[in-house]
């Protein structure tokens, strides 16, 4: 897949994750390296900016990740995203760009069975009330005024 990028660090983020990945794998870090090369990255550019020195520019990069890993380091999830996110700004030399945040997000799975995979569901299916509103992902009950 190509992308058009305005800045240069975008433009090389696989060779900076491709490099982490090689020095996790050194360092013993599994979790971190499984982490990065199980991601579907994408990549927001200009998440931040001033105009010190011409203009600094900082990235987010979103790294959606399967349920099998993320509900793993759910409770560690700030601190991974801080360190993915310090080790790739120590990889890179580029002026006046920089990773500004790293967040860890859950995959989108395409499981619609996943009640009735739990073994929990009552009688095998889901009833939905009649009256029920649609509002984002959430079912509610439409509320009646007297």
């Amino acid at each position: 897949m190509s992308y058009d990028f305005k800045f240069e660090l975008p433009k090389h983020v696989e060779r900076y994750l491709a490099a982490l990945s090689s020095i996790y794998a050194q360092e013993g870090k599994r979790q971190l390296q499984e982490i990065i090369v199980n991601a579907q990255i994408r990549i927001h550019e200009e998440w931040s900016s001033d105009n010190w020195n011409g203009g600094t520019y900082g990235h987010a990069l979103t790294f959606m990740i399967p349920a099998s890993l993320y509900l793993y380091i759910i409770k560690q999830k700030d601190g991974i995203q801080e360190q993915i996110k310090n080790d790739l700004n120590q990889l890179h030399h580029l002026q006046n760009e920089f990773i500004e945040q790293v967040f860890l997000e859950l995959e989108v799975a395409e499981n619609g069975e996943w009640r009735k995979e739990s073994g929990l569901l009552l009688d095998g299916t889901r009833v939905v009330a009649p009256d029920a509103t649609h509002l984002g992902r959430q079912l509610l009950p439409t509320l009646s005024k007297p």
